[in-house]
């Protein structure tokens, strides 16, 4: 993605529907951290090199927020078996916790704007979504 493609989803994402607020689900995290921890979720066993290519984020701030999490519980770092050099990143049993309620919360609160739609907007919606998807795609 260039510069202008980067601001757009980093701008854009976390305003969708406002779920990523700070203090939103009283969660106290940024959205950076949540999307960190999300990722770290999605891909487990990921090393910080990859978290930060995939959210473009840098790897300084990306290490600072790993050392932050690793230390309240949330996050994990194993050696890798065959380099010592690089750490694989894993959620703990809190870390787990903490996002699958966030994303729990997330998912109810988008299902109660969509369902506050009327049903011309909520078409509109799955059809605003599905050429976004279809784009993305390419």
């Amino acid at each position: 993605m260039g510069r202008d493609s980067d601001k757009l989803f980093r701008d854009f994402s976390p305003a969708l529907f406002g779920l990523m607020e700070t203090g939103y689900f009283d969660t106290g995290c940024s959205d950076t951290v949540q999307r960190i921890l999300y990722d770290i979720y999605k891909n487990r066993g990921c090393t910080a090199a990859s978290v930060s290519k995939r959210l473009h984020i840098s790897k300084s701030y990306i290490s600072r927020i790993i050392k932050d999490y690793e230390k309240e519980g949330y996050i994990r770092r194993e050696e890798a078996e065959n380099d010592a050099r690089i750490y694989l990143l894993y959620l703990t049993d809190k870390g787990k916790t903490y996002i699958e309620t966030f994303m729990s919360s997330a998912s109810s609160r988008v299902g109660k704007k969509i369902a506050a739609l009327g049903e011309v907007d909520r078409q509109k919606l799955m059809e605003a979504f599905s050429t976004i998807m279809n784009i993305l795609k390419q």
